[in-house]
């Protein structure tokens, strides 16, 4: 019978800055100034697009850049 070694068995990302790809709700919250019942209206009237995994809700970042380009302009 062989010894399992003590190595870590958690995964590597493929990419090291999918971290940066989304932004979860507190993050959200600090870069528009917006309050979580703000952010609620938005996802269910469907203004930001979001995913949600387990209980945390995350917003891609390249279309909330996107976003906060055309609420700049208006």
């Amino acid at each position: 019978m062989k010894k399992l070694s003590n190595a870590k068995s958690s995964p590597r990302l493929a990419n090291p800055n999918l971290e940066i790809m989304f932004l979860d709700n507190s993050q959200m919250k600090i870069m528009f100034k917006i309050s979580d019942s703000t952010l609620f209206r938005w996802r269910k009237s469907k203004i930001v697009n979001y995913k949600k995994i387990g209980r945390k809700y995350y917003y891609p970042y390249e279309l909330i850049m996107n976003f906060m380009k055309i609420r700049n302009e208006l």
